[in-house]
């Protein structure tokens, strides 16, 4: 009788195990591997595709998607479409999302659409890691030949006596449909076009968003 409740005792433990270990895998929170910044697929695939930040936002115009997550142990942060606002999922609404390991973490949200981990760092301010993401996928070719070297949340122009470039991000419905839009440190705005092979950096007249003249452009060969 006692060998039998030892038995009885062990398969308890042996199916706790696995309930905790299915859990572990399924939770969205339970895995430090999942922990990060996530973008929606869809804009990540237009942006290698067309090197063209423009573009790849105005798929989300109607925001069918959250355009960034932000992942951790306990919680996701998400955008609610409006500028640098977010909310946190409630806890409740946590098991809609699911995650799973292809090609890299990918995340499902409740309404079926699809977002790849770009970075494990959750510690520094987010926007740093989406701007040169953006920077690294538009202006790779560039970077690579020394162009441009990014800097912080943005990069210098060596040949422009380093002067320094952000993103202007969060963008829908432009007139320009410029591959990114951009801000020196001055707060003056430019368009970067980038057109077989050159890449042209054209002065923004932010009373009509309409460009004005070429400010600096480079060719690749």
């Amino acid at each position: 009788m006692k060998r039998i409740l030892i038995y009885f005792l062990l398969l308890i433990g042996l199916v706790n195990t696995i309930h905790a270990q299915t859990l572990e895998q399924n939770n969205d929170f339970n895995c430090y591997d999942f922990n990060g910044i996530y973008l929606p697929i869809e804009f990540i695939t237009s942006l290698e595709h067309t090197k063209n930040y423009t573009t790849a936002m105005n798929l989300n115009k109607d925001y069918k998607y959250y355009t960034v997550l932000i992942v951790t142990r306990d919680r996701i942060i998400c955008d609610i479409h409006q500028y640098d606002t977010y909310q946190t999922v409630p806890v409740l609404e946590i098991t809609k999302y699911q995650f799973e390991y292809n090609d890299g973490c990918i995340l499902t949200d409740e309404n079926g659409n699809t977002y790849k981990k770009i970075s494990d760092d959750i510690d520094s301010y987010y926007n740093n890691t989406y701007n040169n993401f953006i920077i690294n996928t538009v202006m790779k070719e560039l970077i690579d030949q020394g162009g441009i070297i990014i800097n912080d949340a943005g990069f210098i122009i060596p040949s422009l006596h380093n002067k320094r470039f952000g993103v202007v991000a969060y963008i829908y419905n432009y007139s320009i449909n410029a591959n990114l839009y951009l801000a020196d440190e001055l707060g003056n705005q430019y368009t970067l076009e980038i057109s077989d092979n050159e890449y042209i950096l054209y002065r923004l007249d932010t009373r009509t968003w309409e460009r004005t003249t070429i400010f600096w452009s480079v060719k690749i060969e």
